[in-house]
């Protein structure tokens, strides 16, 4: 019995320890994105199974801008991802940029990236003995830096500079790019008042006016000297264009040895015609020479005073200046001694002093013989009767029996270049008998009929301001009429049926077609006849106003006219014709 009961305790007791071992668990879990649940080994664990929802406290943020969150009683994370945006600023530094994300609590950046520097701006100009400064940028960031530049060297004395443009005994190689219209090389030997010029293999003896375009003597103060012989300048006018406007974007020139190697420099033409570049090499300094010319032997003394005995003889007169748009023209009769001025309606007699400036009876040594009947004088002194004048670059044209037919001076008159040209026909037929002006009026009308304007073919240049703008070619074949056109670089062409309203769409045609032939005057011009208009009012039907309008006949046929229409803009018309 006794034992049975120990059974018992014994048994008792293992089942309290086992009972003891079988408590619950709950400190494991399972979850997925939304809930976690108690796993317990109990098994009527009453809690093991049931899904619970996460429970967060606040959010950890990480390195690259996402948010972690830590449910507190499973310890599942969860992370919140953003899109990274930058802002549109850079950050920078002394060698890189990059762009922070805008995104609050986000510390990315993008990779860093090196600056890409360019020019700005010279800060400070270098001087003699003193470093400049030039202002870089970044394209991306804005980024500046700036950047030391040298000091100048010593510049070379006015007095040197002014001497290494004498030109003296040097070949200069020329390379003149003219942008669309093509490019030109030449060279030019120059030995002292000699310049032999030689283009596409034909020489040419030319004058020292030639070199201006490369002389910059007057210039010194404009160039700096940027070491190893190079001066350089930007923006100066024009030597010989100053008139209109023109200027070098940038001259350089490269000294060798106390010569110029070279001068190159550019000029913006606008529009029409671009940049052109201009480009002088210099060698032989001091090497070249260059023969007299072989002159043609003049006509005798008595032929000369022969010449200009200017007796009985029509002479047409024109008298220009484009830098004050002044415009002359005129007829003289001389006969018996008397000069008759027939430019208006109006004749006025005069004596033989209108006609100093062009008898050369007592300048024969000055002039020297060009051949082909033409003859030059670089300077003469004119003595009208009152004063002295000095006239430049004389002219004269002879034909083939010896008699003057053209010549051509120019004067210097308050600073203004003014040309004179005068023709010569009617030798020993001389009149103030009009009466031939009837076939002439017939001759005119005829050339500037409709009828005859179908069979012209036509060139025209147009010029606004005394820049070319462009041309325009008018063709007619048969009943059918093409016109191309050039304006802003660009070729236009257009086609059509040439009736009247195709004619009349040439705009020189509606011009001449409404003309007044009363307008014009008579030239006494020996091979060609010129007509010359006056003032023209609504010369075109549309208000506009015509000046300085020329017409060329040929044997009844017009083959030219030229004209100008001033409005806000003075625009010149130049046409040529072909039957």
């Amino acid at each position: 019995m006794k034992k049975v009961l120990i059974l018992i305790v014994s048994l008792l007791l293992s089942a309290i320890a086992l009972t003891s071992c079988l408590k619950h668990d709950h400190s494991k879990y399972k979850y997925d994105d939304t809930y976690h649940s108690v796993v317990c080994d109990y098994k009527n664990c009453d809690k093991s199974g049931i899904n619970e929802y996460h429970t967060y406290n606040g959010f950890n943020l990480l390195l690259n801008g996402d948010k972690q969150y830590v449910c507190t009683v499973c310890g599942y994370k969860r992370v919140e991802t953003h899109t990274h945006t930058y802002s549109d600023k850079y950050t920078s530094n002394e060698g890189k940029h990059w762009q922070e994300c805008t995104v609050e609590g986000c510390i990315y950046i993008t990779e860093k990236e090196n600056h890409e520097w360019s020019f700005t701006e010279v800060t400070k100009e270098p001087s003699i003995g003193e470093q400049g400064e030039e202002l870089y940028t970044c394209a991306v960031c804005g980024q500046t830096k700036t950047k030391k530049l040298p000091s100048l060297p010593e510049k070379m004395s006015r007095e040197e500079w002014e001497s290494s443009f004498i030109f003296e005994n040097v070949r200069i190689d020329a390379v003149n790019d003219y942008g669309a219209m093509g490019k030109v090389e030449s060279y030019f030997l120059v030995d002292g008042e000699l310049v032999l010029g030689v283009m596409e293999g034909e020489e040419s003896y030319i004058d020292r006016s030639y070199l201006e375009d490369m002389d910059f003597s007057d210039y010194y103060d404009h160039f700096t000297n940027e070491g190893n012989g190079v001066y350089i300048a930007n923006n100066i006018p024009s030597i010989d264009n100053e008139d209109i406007g023109l200027v070098f974007s940038k001259v350089e020139i490269t000294f060798e040895n106390g010569n110029i190697s070279s001068v190159i420099y550019s000029i913006d033409m606008g529009d029409t015609f671009g940049v052109w570049t201009q480009e002088y090499r210099f060698s032989l300094w001091g090497e070249v020479t260059v023969e007299e010319p072989v002159l043609e032997e003049k006509m005798s003394l008595l032929e000369w005073q022969t010449a200009f005995t200017l007796e009985n003889v029509m002479i047409s007169y024109y008298i220009s200046a484009d830098e004050i748009e002044f415009l002359e023209y005129g007829f003289f009769a001389v006969m018996d001694e008397l000069v008759y001025d027939i430019t208006e309606e109006s004749t006025t007699v005069g004596d033989r002093g209108y006609l100093s400036f062009i008898d050369y009876t007592d300048y024969y040594e000055y002039f020297y013989n060009l051949g082909e009947g033409i003859y030059y004088a670089e300077l003469l002194t004119i003595f009208d009767g009152d004063d002295e004048y000095e006239i430049t670059d004389i002219t004269v044209s002879f034909d083939e029996v010896g008699l003057p037919y053209y010549i051509c001076y120019y004067m210097n008159v308050s600073g203004y270049d003014i040309s004179f040209e005068y023709l010569f026909s009617d030798w020993g037929d001389a009149s103030l008998d009009f009466s031939g002006e009837e076939d002439y009026y017939e001759d005119l009308s005829s050339a500037l009929s409709k009828e005859n304007f179908s069979k012209y073919d036509c060139s025209m240049d147009y010029y606004v301001n005394d820049y070319w703008e462009g041309y325009t070619y008018y063709i007619f074949n048969g009943t059918s009429y093409e016109i191309l056109r050039y304006e802003n670089g660009n070729e236009i062409s257009e086609t059509g049926e040439a009736n009247n309203a195709g004619i009349v769409k040439m705009p020189v045609v509606s011009y001449l077609l409404n003309l007044d032939i009363d307008d014009f005057y008579y030239d006494y011009e020996s091979e060609y006849y010129v007509y010359v208009g006056g003032e023209i009012k609504n010369f075109d039907g549309n208000g506009s106003t015509a000046t300085e309008l020329f017409l060329e006949i040929y044997e009844g046929k017009l083959i030219g006219a030229t004209f100008v229409i001033s409005d806000s803009e003075k625009i010149v018309y130049t046409f040529h014709f072909y039957s």
